[in-house]
């Protein structure tokens, strides 16, 4: 750029910058209205309260959490001595209440448990009492079908017989229940037999006695379960003896 050139652009700037002290240089480059004014205060208020530490639901939770407990403690603490002591047994009770009903709850829990204990122990105790019961049954179901299957001659059938029943009886004696047997001629025992029939005897010395027995008894301990059937003698001389005394007695003359 030429000398000239240049010395015409200082010039021009030089005319161009604002003149010191000037009415232009001291009037505001643009006026602010005043209600520009209250609307840029209620932007910073509410920018500072935003940018500001946020206000936190939990803490203001925990805060009036807070403030009810002292409140209720400084309500205790202004109660009367006996109104506190009342509150105080209250809570108390219902602290052992709340204990006791844990406890009988507990209780219960173990009352039911035992008792399931106990209907399985007794399942299996009635389980091994009855196995000894089908294994006798099982042998002389097997000794009858194989008897029909080619039926023995009339001595075997007997033994057979014999055999079956001596089966079941000692299935019995493995549950407590121990066979016996009655004799003829042996004296009758109310406790022991069970009179059946009455069967006239020549004999007196078989009055009162055994003359067949029926069935044999079961005990079971000192304890009969099942009396045995027999038949009982009963003495034509003594009848015929205790009618003549009777007959006499109604003759006898009155004195």
């Amino acid at each position: 750029m030429s000398s000239d050139r240049k010395r015409e652009v200082s010039a021009g700037s030089r005319n161009r910058r604002p003149r010191a002290g000037s009415a232009d240089d001291a009037a505001p480059a643009e006026a602010s209205e005043p209600g520009d004014d209250a609307e840029t205060d209620t932007a910073a208020t509410e920018a500072s309260g935003t940018s500001g530490t946020p206000a936190d639901d939990g803490d203001t939770t925990a805060h009036d959490t807070t403030n009810t407990a002292n409140e209720a403690d400084a309500a205790d603490a202004g109660d009367p001595p006996a109104i506190t002591e009342v509150r105080d047994a209250l809570r108390d009770l219902l602290g052992r209440l709340d204990r006791e009903t844990d406890r009988a709850a507990h209780r219960e829990s173990v009352i039911d448990r035992l008792h399931e204990e106990n209907q399985r122990l007794r399942r299996g105790e009635l389980e091994s009492m009855l196995e000894p019961v089908r294994a006798a049954l099982y042998k002389v179901h097997d000794a009858l079908r194989q008897a029909a299957a080619s039926p023995p001659e009339p001595e075997q059938a007997a033994k057979l017989l014999g055999e079956c029943a001596d089966e079941v009886a000692d299935a019995l004696a493995r549950t407590g229940s121990v066979r016996f047997a009655v004799k003829p001629g042996q004296p009758y025992d109310a406790s022991r037999h069970r009179p059946v029939e009455r069967v006239e005897v020549d004999d007196p010395d078989r009055d009162g006695t055994v003359v067949a027995a029926l069935t044999d008894g079961f005990e079971k301990g000192d304890r009969v379960v099942r009396k045995a059937e027999v038949r009982v003698g009963k003495s034509v001389k003594s009848d015929a003896r205790r009618r003549t005394e009777r007959d006499d007695g109604h003759r006898r003359p009155a004195r």
